[in-house]
């Protein structure tokens, strides 16, 4: 239950760094690689909130033993 509320926690945490990368990212010559940031100190903050989510998610599974 609590391994539950922890990792939704994290998934949180992972759409709000998403969201700003998504919002900072200015698109030229095409998708995927040629891209811009328009603010670099938000877009910093979106990368460590995506890490940081991913930790929290994976990091109950990997203790508790579901992580194969």
């Amino acid at each position: 239950m609590v391994d539950n509320i922890i990792m939704y926690t994290g998934l949180g945490i992972t759409i709000i760094g998403l969201l700003l990368l998504v919002s900072t990212a200015k698109w030229v010559n095409g998708w995927f690689i040629n891209y811009k940031t328009t603010n670099r100190p938000l877009a910093f903050v979106g990368w460590i909130l995506l890490l940081l989510g991913l930790a929290v998610f994976i990091l109950p599974l990997y203790l508790s033993g579901r992580w194969d």
